[in-house]
């Protein structure tokens, strides 16, 4: 019982913790990591841990569009496959991520992808316990992959 009890202090403190860590703390937007899939090493990127997303004003819009970018450059630069999945990118973010591939003479490709049931109610609950409102997460999202830069002449500017 007094488990029980902890479980649900805990969670009801979780909201207010994580509002005072991502007011007062660094905002990066983006994060790039590494995965290794089939012995291939991929460059990922996905929206920061502490982001808050609920409330977007045009000034946090313009700020997330240009972490987008500078975090796609950054992991465009390893020469390595990139891969980004959201159910959050919208047309506008895509040809945004689109201008930029082309620029850099790299070669994508771009899917709907549809977000299994589980990993739509860990989100709906992840943004429960973060944020404290209910959110419903579309069953698709976009998929983009980035191939592997090339040593050919041919995508060489």
């Amino acid at each position: 019982m007094i488990f029980f009890l902890f479980l649900i202090l805990a969670l009801l403190l979780y909201c207010p913790c994580f509002t005072l860590q991502s007011v007062f703390g660094r905002k990066q937007g983006f994060e790039v990591f590494t995965l290794r899939h089939r012995g291939r090493r991929w460059r990922g990127i996905h929206l920061a841990v502490r982001e808050r997303v609920g409330r977007m004003t045009r000034r946090r819009v313009r700020f997330y569009h240009n972490a987008f970018l500078r975090v796609l450059g950054e992991a465009l630069q390893s020469g390595e496959p990139v891969l980004f999945r959201s159910h959050l990118m919208r047309p506008a973010q895509v040809a945004l991520a689109c201008q930029t591939l082309i620029s850099c003479g790299r070669r994508y490709h771009v899917a709907r992808v549809n977000i299994p049931p589980y990993e739509r109610r860990l989100m709906t609950l992840l943004m429960l316990f973060q944020e404290w409102r209910f959110v419903r997460v579309p069953e698709q999202g976009v998929m983009v992959v980035v191939s592997p830069q090339q040593n050919n002449p041919v995508f060489r500017e």
